[in-house]
């Protein structure tokens, strides 16, 4: 699963926590609920990064694509 959705879900699972812990007067609930929620973010954080880590591999692999297509339309006179 996606880093990115699997975040979310802890995300929302960490709300419902808290809100149960608080509603309940359970601090250990609560507690998880906050430790869910920081586990979410570090999730949805290292989705983004390994997105932003794809993209970057993507335009660096078509830039050298294309310096490659110049390079041999040069040797070839095009």
């Amino acid at each position: 699963m996606d880093d990115k959705i699997k975040g979310d879900a802890n995300l929302v699972k960490g709300k419902v926590e808290q809100g149960l812990g608080r509603a309940t007067g359970d601090a250990e609930t609560e507690a998880h609920g906050n430790a869910d929620e920081a586990r979410g973010r570090g999730q949805q954080v290292a989705g983004n990064v390994r997105q932003g880590l794809h993209n970057a591999g993507e335009t660096v692999g078509q830039g050298l694509h294309e310096a490659g297509q110049n390079i041999d339309d040069a040797l070839h006179g095009r």
